[in-house]
């Protein structure tokens, strides 16, 4: 985990899920000081097989997205 304390307005997270110990959709989050640490990170575990449902944010006071980086296909 970084060493991000929130407030530390505004930072980036990244959240996504994973499926293990018989629970469906456990809720992971990683916080980052920098957009360049945030993407880096997506970048680098993207792919893992046991992660989806990415969400990579931007987040400002009351946990508000400022930026969503992954578009949502419609």
């Amino acid at each position: 985990m970084s060493d991000v304390r929130v407030p530390c307005i505004p930072w980036y997270e990244a959240m996504w899920f994973v499926d293990h110990d018989g629970v469906i959709e456990d809720c992971f989050t990683e916080d980052f000081k920098t957009e360049e640490e945030l993407l880096s990170f997506y970048e680098l575990h993207k792919n893992d097989k046991e992660k989806y449902g990415w969400k990579i944010t931007k987040r400002g006071y009351g946990f508000r997205v400022l930026k969503n980086y992954l578009k949502k296909r419609g």
